[in-house]
């Protein structure tokens, strides 16, 4: 029989995490390992998987009985509840954000995405809203009485066997500030966009903007929205899957009380209308406030958009230039404003700096690093 290797994630859907994993699932597939996905429940299937990332996947679904209890406490009982199974897989890839509550008899990789425990010590309800409001005790949804984060505050246990690997040096100093250790193993997400990268020509960089993210409070596209009624002579192109059919709804309606008819929701676009948006634009805009790290900035950035980011987390690893990054929605609309008055060659040959970096994130770099990180357990 040969080695067998689990997956661990409390909830499974399209996004970040999952394009990591389907990479990870790639190699172990190449060695000849069909791996078990465990989850409470998955919001994808198969035939979707192969739809968005392109290729036959060879992995099981295995589903345990989920109970019904407040966001934070099931992310725990996940781990609690999964520990059980453990013992029968010779290695264990965890992608929950915590190790928390997790007993684990055999090597376990943890791909932190971001540690759940940072967010949870936080103050701050939303570590994306830092200008929102504070935890409540009372927060039901979530953490009734703040009892998740009166545990982890008296933990910083993580096992000898359980290797944590960064999705950026942002998301590594945040588990470092919580945890007390020194740990700084960084792999970056694959972006399967960023092996085929499109140069930027003298054509290129008209006053079209594209942003992508599921639709979602914290993606901010109603401050997108705001950006663009600033920019009038702009059109704006705002992409992504329906993750909140409310905010959805809420952005129609602000594009209309806004006025703002140079803006258009493409909502659960195909590869190709994604790919035609981004190479008839100019810039890309990424609006969420300490985002780990950024797969659809480099998205963009290989389709040869420059790229216009808020000024935190790992979007600052990305970009490192400041003239590139903003504070807020006015400051946002300025940094467009500038670079199209700088002219294309100015635009053209930041691009052409930015992509002569982005090989460490490309697909095919993430598999070779993932499989000499696989060759010291299997």
């Amino acid at each position: 029989m040969g080695e067998r290797v689990a997956l661990i994630q409390n909830r499974v859907q399209r996004g970040g995490r999952f394009q990591v994993s389907s990479e990870m699932v790639r190699v172990l597939n190449e060695r000849g390992i069909e791996p078990d996905f465990i989850c409470f429940r998955n919001r994808i299937d198969l035939p979707e998987i192969k739809r968005v990332y392109g290729s036959d996947l060879k992995f099981r679904f295995i589903n345990i009985p989920e109970p019904r209890l407040p966001f934070e406490w099931n992310i725990l009982y996940f781990n609690r509840s999964v520990s059980s199974r453990l013992s029968a897989y010779d290695l264990v890839i965890n992608s929950n954000n915590t190790s928390f509550g997790l007993s684990c008899p055999v090597p376990m990789i943890s791909y932190v995405h971001f540690p759940r425990k940072y967010r949870l010590l936080s103050p701050l309800r939303s570590i994306h809203f830092p200008e929102g409001p504070s935890k409540s005790a009372f927060d039901i949804a979530n953490d009734p009485l703040g009892l998740i984060r009166k545990r982890y505050r008296k933990d910083k246990h993580i096992s000898s066997g359980d290797r944590q690997i960064f999705n950026s040096d942002f998301t590594a100093s945040c588990f470092r500030e919580v945890y007390g250790k020194d740990e700084n193993d960084v792999l970056y997400p694959p972006v399967n966009e960023a092996d085929h990268i499109r140069p930027p020509t003298e054509n290129d960089f008209p006053k079209n903007v594209v942003s992508m993210g599921r639709f979602s409070a914290d993606k901010r596209q109603l401050e997108q929205i705001e950006i663009a009624a600033r920019l009038p002579d702009w059109s704006f192109t705002l992409i992504g899957f329906v993750n909140e059919p409310d905010y959805f709804a809420l952005c129609a309606e602000r594009i209309r009380s806004l006025g703002a008819n140079n803006v258009q929701l493409l909502n659960n676009a195909s590869v190709e209308q994604r790919d035609k948006a981004l190479r008839s634009a100019g810039f890309f805009i990424h609006n969420l406030r300490n985002e780990p790290f950024g797969i659809t900035t480099i998205q963009g950035l290989a389709q040869g958009c420059l790229p216009i980011v808020h000024n935190s987390g790992g979007q600052k690893e990305i970009i490192p230039h400041a003239d590139q990054r903003f504070d807020d929605a006015d400051q946002a609309a300025q940094r467009l404003k500038e670079w199209a008055e700088r002219g294309k060659d100015a635009c053209r040959k930041r691009v052409d700096d930015l992509q002569k970096d982005i090989g460490q994130y490309t697909a095919v770099h993430f598999r070779k690093k993932f499989a000499d990180l696989l060759n010291e357990y299997l």
